[in-house]
């Protein structure tokens, strides 16, 4: 039967399908006249005559039946013990009992045994006009019922779906688990997975039938409507495939294992680089909802292609990244102790004027020393951001060792803990001690006075960990406080190397925190804020 879905349409059937109907009744004679009548009535329903009410499962059995019409008085079986039968296999079935003994006693037994409806006979054509009505309200009521399972079905498989696409770490993982998932989900009979060069589909994973290569040719009906996917970029769909069109040299059962295939164009970066094909058991499997629900599924599978070529190519300058900044770190370390092994030299031999310069140059390359592991830190952060592994990290201990570390190179500067709470824990990583490194370092090279004082409170409220430091510098003019957390940027007369302030706000980033500046009564205020565990 060709319908537009057949040639790629994507008719989604619903109110234009045929209504399948069973009608069972002793009496042959009514049993024509009201079949005559409700199909000149209507034109979309289909309808078969039984007698025989022993006959009726065995044709459920066997047929697609979207609703049973069924007389009461019957010889050998009456309609509320077909009804007992029926429910017993079918027990969403649309069933309409259709009887000439009306009564309430009836009825009521019938609604108790899980009848659908409940139409009287009678004279006139009114009657029919009443089961025509009640025959349609309860297949529509039924296939709105199922659709909704069966979307709801979907888009678990859906949910499925992504989280695998989570876990695929290459293209040949990301490809399997789809097609896994899709086979295994209830309206499937399989899946297909190929990419497209030049015109060529070739094989990249595929589930369910046993061999999917012979469908790469465009020969084969599957791999033509493939192709139809590809060059339209658009959902393509073939539905109600008889027996003798199946394609059987894929290992599918001719009849059996599917009767329809939709076909969904793979993009990704922008371009069509692949189909992703599923096979329904169903004649009608693919209508506008779950062509759209495919549809999201190929969106997904190409963002997840996206997502894994970028992973490597980040991965790749990750790796470069770390031997250039190894190789840097160690030539310039290498050059540094032999300058401070020179400037040894020279300050033994040097009169008060000399003394200075060489002063000069030991303290330039001990900030050349210093901005190497800055670099290093930085490059540490940011290769692992997004892959680091951080766990509960208590605050106390680091920020305390960091403040004697602190007081011990700076002896001119005073540091004191003002003000703490006890043993705030967050997600971090031993590189938490660089962010209070970096800030106490910070206080004491933007200061010109003479003995600087940094005062560090630790605060916890609402969740987070509040740690401020507060200098008696100078300050930092209120156009600039965004501005110090970029690479390179360095105070009036800083000594410092400009990469501290960037390192604590790629750090602080990692950790799902926030830093800040603030002015101070004199000086400055760096603020760190950060979620606790």
């Amino acid at each position: 039967m060709a319908t537009a879905r057949d040639t790629g349409g994507r008719d989604g059937g619903g109110s234009t399908d045929p209504i399948s109907l069973v009608h069972v009744d002793d009496d042959s004679e009514f049993l024509s006249a009201t079949d005559a009548f409700l199909t000149a009535r209507a034109e979309d329903v289909e309808i078969d005559s039984i007698t025989d009410p022993n006959a009726v499962l065995d044709y459920l059995e066997r047929d697609d039946v979207d609703c049973v019409i069924s007389d009461y008085s019957m010889p050998e079986m009456d309609g509320l013990a077909l009804l007992e039968r029926v429910r017993e296999t079918w027990p969403e079935l649309p069933f309409v009992l259709y009887t000439g003994r009306g009564s309430e006693e009836l009825a009521s037994e019938a609604i108790a045994a899980g009848v659908t409806e409940y139409v009287q006979k009678g004279g006139g054509t009114s009657h029919y006009d009443l089961l025509l009505q009640r025959v349609r309200n309860a297949v529509a009521a039924h296939r709105s019922h199922q659709r909704a399972e069966e979307l709801e079905h979907v888009a678990g498989v859906i949910r499925e779906i992504n989280q695998a696409l989570l876990r695929a770490d290459s293209h040949a993982s990301l490809f399997a688990d789809a097609v896994e998932t899709l086979a295994a989900a209830d309206p499937y009979a399989g899946a297909w997975i190929a990419t497209t060069d030049e015109g060529r589909l070739t094989t990249a994973a595929w589930a369910g039938p046993a061999e999917c290569r012979c469908f790469e040719s465009d020969s084969s009906s599957v791999g033509a409507l493939a192709h139809d996917a590809v060059d339209s970029e658009r959902v393509c769909v073939r539905q109600r495939i008889a027996p003798d069109s199946i394609d059987a040299d894929a290992g599918f059962v001719p009849g059996a294992d599917y009767r329809s295939v939709a076909t969904v164009p793979l993009v990704a970066d922008g371009d069509v680089g692949g189909v992703l094909v599923v096979f329904g058991h169903d004649s009608e499997a693919f209508d506008t909802a779950e062509c759209d629900l495919l549809e999201e599924v190929a969106g997904d599978i190409g963002f997840a292609i996206d997502a894994i070529a970028l992973r490597a190519q980040l991965e790749h300058r990750a790796t470069e990244l770390e031997l250039l900044s190894r190789v840097l770190r160690h030539d310039i370390r290498n050059d540094i102790q032999i300058v401070l092994g020179w400037c040894a030299l020279l300050a033994e031999g040097a009169d008060s004027d000399q003394q200075a310069f060489v002063e000069k140059i030991e303290t330039t390359s001990r900030h050349i020393d210093e901005l190497t592991d800055s670099a290093r830190e930085i490059v540490e952060a940011l290769v692992a951001n997004g892959d680091t592994l951080l766990e509960p990290t208590a605050i106390g201990p680091l920020l305390e060792a960091e403040i004697e570390k602190a007081a011990e190179a700076f002896e001119d500067a005073a540091f004191t803990l003002v003000d703490h709470t006890d043993g705030p824990v967050v997600l971090a990583n031993e590189m938490l001690s660089s962010v209070f490194r970096n800030v106490l370092n910070n206080a004491v090279q933007h200061n010109d006075g003479d003995e600087s004082q940094v005062e560090i409170a630790v605060t916890e409220t609402d969740g987070q960990v509040v740690v401020r430091v507060a200098d008696d510098g100078p300050g930092i003019p209120l156009d600039r406080r965004e501005r110090v957390f970029g690479k390179g940027e360095r105070g009036f007369g800083s000594g410092g190397t400009g990469m501290g302030l960037y390192l604590v706000a790629t750090l602080v980033d990692l950790y799902e925190g926030t830093v800040r500046i603030e002015g101070g009564d004199p000086g400055t205020v760096v603020v760190i804020e950060l979620p606790t565990v």
